[in-house]
């Protein structure tokens, strides 16, 4: 899988999940919209380019589009799965294409 790095603030998932004295010894950079605009725009059209030439990733999730690999029926029995056992859409919102 790609992985792009540039500066950027730290979220409070990284706050929160990282080992302490590691996180004490990342660098702190103020946010940067404009960069991650850049990085999301290459990540789609890198994922679209893979795409176009047959390539698939076994991890699936935000940024690869898992519905389109599946029939309709198929998508909606997921999605009518993820509503029964998630109705609020609290687990892990956007992955998958669901909400």
């Amino acid at each position: 899988e790609p992985v792009f790095f540039w500066p950027d603030e730290l979220y409070p998932l990284h706050e929160d999940s990282i080992e302490p004295k590691h996180l004490a010894r990342l660098p702190r950079h103020p946010a940067n919209p404009e960069a991650r605009a850049h990085v999301a725009a290459l990540r789609a059209e890198l994922v679209e380019l893979l795409s176009s030439l047959g390539a698939v990733h076994l991890q699936v999730g935000k940024a690869y589009r898992y519905r389109d690999g599946l029939r309709p029926e198929a998508f909606e029995l997921v999605a009518a799965l993820k509503r029964a056992v998630d109705p609020e859409g609290r687990v892990n919102p956007g992955s998958l294409g669901l909400p």
